[in-house]
């Protein structure tokens, strides 16, 4: 499996049979990384890039045999590379980055390699790494340690121990902030908050993709890898979500999407939604399904799950962007609660001294569990548009009765959770959900009350399980999910949420029925890939269709290229798809157009994957990657997912930095993955 640059990706595709020419189709400029304003000679490059390759080849057993610690080293092999290879320097000084780098990887290989990782007991600005799930390619983030605050020793930690806190800082926008210039940065520099009995981590997030889906996905791998780095695998600190700018934005999608994991939320400044942040007058709005795709990120959608923890807004008084903590106030109040929002007199886009110490003194509060949430004790919120977010405390959501409506769980109980005689649950758009928690047992005969409908508990186990049909909430016997094929988390489309997961890509493996469409294949191929490793900072794993291995299948979302006669494994599934393709027609539903001049992309359960009972097969996606594109980038509200579960594209309409070509139809499946009737 190929990892490592873009010129080996593309070099399996010169290799190959197809035809490479995509001459009719206009290069797409790039927006992020910013346009490179210094060109270094080869002859500055040559050398720096060998030394890379060099440290590259000496790490490849160590990635192997001590994954955890070679990614510290790894991070600073892949920024200098990257930094080379895509061309990302704006300052005659940035070449001095690239020294500075490599004598810190190579340094920290030679100790690693007799067996000393003597950064991992450094304080102050620390360097780590971890190796994402996602693609496999090394993400760094920065830890800074107060040199007067007591750790562990991570082997000793129990589960349940009481251990130092973690600060997850989400950085602002940085259009030339790529790894090389971040990992300079986070080598000496303090950020702005200063805990004493705290540490902060500093992720990168994939750079500049607005802490949105695998920059979502790293934050929140990055805090789990900072945890497991300072108190090893049984470590369970309490984590702050906090952020300001872009990371204010950040702060606020990843509070409210993952509101069982934090201990308390700060967003400075930053975006909520699109259309307000953008100020987009209504007769410019884009497509129902694009607009129906901002209930992906538009934080007001997901405001009940706010409820459950302590939150605090931050905006400077002169501020543009304080109208994202005004529009979350006035959110809150529309719910019947109050936002805490503190305002820095006649501040613009920066914290005063002050409100540092006020938010500091909050969230220090918060996680000694002083502060309070906007909820009431025993009772708990989950509100939600998509099963990719599905939880809050004491909550689960199984199924919705339909995507994209707005969903909630209510839950109440008098005293402690666990135990507890009695629980009322009020549920909107929900037909499956749990409650409980994990090691907490539920008192039998407990009495469940849910929508107005009396049930009981029938078992002492870590929780119960409630489904509706016809109306109708009955007890479940089991865990495990209704038979047939359906939407569950994780595991709802649309299009982008693959690339929140392990993935890999599968080429054609040789040229298609149509040369229009090879040659869309070809272009958006090449263009995802190099997209890819600029913007999102990784490297796809790549096979062609006939090395795709029953394993791959069994681990992967498989990404495949092509059609039915340059890729089998699309051949394989497409009897199993909602989708007719042949050399005539492309047809999903009552939809139809052209096989010679369109092409389909689409989501759904792998027909191929058979996982084991309860479990969700992985994705199939056809001909995509992530669907928002470079007209988005010069916005991160707007960087969000642009097609929903399927959709027929013209390959005459050249693609572009709004779309991959002419879009003649899109659409989500319903519940059960199957074609809605044509709106």
């Amino acid at each position: 499996m190929m990892t490592r640059t873009l010129l080996s990706c593309l070099a399996i595709l010169a290799t190959g049979s197809l035809p490479l020419s995509a001459a009719d189709y206009a290069p797409i400029p790039r927006i992020l990384p910013a346009p490179a304003t210094v060109t270094l000679d080869a002859a500055v490059t040559a050398p720096l890039l060998a030394e890379a390759a060099d440290l590259d080849q000496r790490l490849a057993p160590l990635r192997t045999a001590k994954p955890d610690l070679a990614a510290d080293v790894d991070v600073f092999i892949k920024a200098v590379r990257y930094a080379l290879e895509i061309g990302e320097f704006w300052n005659d000084k940035d070449i001095d980055k690239v020294r500075q780098l490599l004598d810190e990887g190579a340094k920290r290989l030679a100790a690693l390699e007799k067996g000393d990782a003597y950064w991992t007991q450094q304080r102050g600005s620390v360097v780590r790494g971890f190796y994402s799930a996602i693609d496999g390619s090394p993400q760094p983030y920065g830890m800074e340690i107060p040199e007067g605050l007591t750790l562990p020793d991570p082997a000793s930690v129990k589960a349940g121990d009481a251990v130092p806190p973690l600060w997850i800082w989400l950085h602002g926008r940085g259009d030339k902030e790529t790894d090389l210039h971040f990992i300079a940065g986070r080598m000496t520099r303090k950020g702005q908050f200063q805990p004493e009995d705290a540490i902060v981590i500093h992720p990168l997030g994939r750079q500049c993709i607005g802490w949105k889906g695998p920059g979502e996905t790293d934050a929140l791998e990055c805090a789990d890898a900072a945890a497991k780095a300072l108190y090893g695998p049984q470590g369970n600190p309490k984590f702050a979500m906090m952020g300001f700018s872009m990371g204010g934005g950040g702060s606020w999608q990843l509070g409210a999407h993952y509101p069982w994991k934090w201990s308390v939320v700060h967003a400075g400044a930053g975006f909520v939604d699109v259309a307000r942040f953008t100020k987009m007058p209504q007769d410019q709005y884009p497509s129902w399904q694009v607009q129906t795709l901002w209930g992906v990120y538009n934080v007001p959608d997901y405001v009940r799950n706010l409820f459950n923890l302590p939150v605090l807004a931050y905006s400077g008084e002169i501020d543009k962007q304080r109208d994202a903590a005004e529009f979350m106030s006035e959110t809150f109040e529309a719910e019947g609660k109050k936002l805490r929002h503190i305002i820095g007199p006649e501040m613009p886009h920066k914290y005063d001294p002050e409100s540092i110490k006020i938010v500091t003194a909050f969230v220090q509060k918060a996680l000694r569990g002083e502060e309070t949430s906007a909820n009431e004790p025993g009772h708990y919120s989950l509100q939600t548009r998509t099963l990719r977010y599905h939880r809050a405390r004491y909550i689960t959501a199984n199924g919705l009765e339909e995507h994209w409506q707005d969903s909630r769980v209510e839950l109440h109980f008098d005293g402690a959770f666990a135990n507890n005689a009695s629980y009322r649950i009020e549920t909107k758009n929900i037909n499956d959900l749990t409650i409980g928690e994990a090691g907490t047992a539920l008192k039998v005969g407990a009495k469940i009350t849910i929508d107005g409908t009396e049930l009981s508990n029938p078992e002492a186990r870590n929780g119960f399980r409630l489904v509706k049909s016809d109306g109708k909430w009955t007890v479940a016997t089991g865990d495990n999910a209704s038979s047939g094929l359906r939407k569950t988390p994780g595991r709802q489309g649309p299009v982008d949420d693959a690339f929140m997961e392990p993935f890999l890509v599968v080429l054609p493996d040789g040229a298609g029925q149509h040369p229009a469409v090879d040659q869309w294949v070809n272009f958006e191929l090449d263009h995802f890939l190099r997209r890819w490793r600029e913007v999102f900072r990784g490297e796809a794993r790549l096979k062609h269709a006939a090395d795709v291995t029953a394993d791959d299948i069994a681990r992967y979302h498989l990404v495949c290229w092509g059609d039915a006669t340059s890729n089998a494994l699309i051949a394989k599934a497409l009897p199993k798809l909602p989708l007719e393709w042949d050399g005539t027609q492309v047809a999903v539903g009552q939809q139809s157009a052209s096989a010679a001049t369109h092409v389909p992309i689409l989501i759904y359960p792998n027909p191929l994957d058979t996982p084991q009972a309860g479990a969700a097969p992985h994705y199939l996606v056809l001909n995509s990657g992530p669907t928002f594109r470079e007209i988005d980038d010069r916005n991160n509200s707007q960087q969000n997912p642009k097609l929903p579960d399927w959709a027929i594209i013209d390959v005459t309409v050249a693609p572009d930095d709004k779309a991959p070509g002419g879009i003649v139809a899109a659409d989500f499946f319903d519940e059960a993955w199957q074609v809605k009737p044509a709106k």
